[in-house]
């Protein structure tokens, strides 16, 4: 009888200690300016392509709505474009920018840290290649609502062509 008493008791003692423990959890703490981190880029098709970066904000105003249609708040994903030209990336300054909105991210009332992946599609062309062969390279930034611009960061080189 004692042993089946004892039992109960240390079950819910347990149960009690882990959801202490749980409710304890340290949430994360990032700084209020975006950084990112590049995780991959996907070719898919002849001429498309994903670009993946992660992201962490401490006070999680990343994204645009809908209605934000005018500077500084047209874009808030930046993307420059690079060819390599004698073993050394270029800039390339394309006729239509590479530049993206990422939507509302914090759907709370309140600010809170953020952390992700952010998928990014390049669809046809996504790259200019001004050879059938090219080696280029994206540098890619992001801007939360503060205007707090991230740091910059460069994916791998990309061949493309043939």
């Amino acid at each position: 009888m004692e042993m089946k008493y004892f039992s109960k008791v240390s079950l819910i003692l347990f149960a009690f200690g882990i959801f202490i423990f749980s409710s304890c959890k340290k949430k994360e703490k990032y700084p209020v300016e975006p950084e990112i981190s590049y995780k991959q880029f996907d070719k898919f098709g002849a001429d498309s392509a994903h670009i993946i970066i992660s992201f962490t904000d401490g006070d999680g105003d990343i994204g645009l709505t809908q209605s934000d249609t005018v500077e500084p708040y047209l874009f808030n994903f930046y993307t420059k474009y690079f060819q390599k030209k004698n073993g050394v990336f270029v800039e390339k300054v394309l006729p239509i920018p590479l530049n993206y909105r990422i939507p509302i991210l914090n759907t709370r009332s309140k600010p809170h840290s953020l952390s992700g992946d952010i998928q990014i599609t390049f669809l046809k062309p996504y790259y200019f290649p001004t050879t059938t062969k090219d080696t280029i390279q994206y540098e890619i930034y992001i801007k939360d609502r503060s205007l707090h611009e991230s740091n910059h960061i460069t994916t791998d080189e990309i061949i493309v062509g043939n």
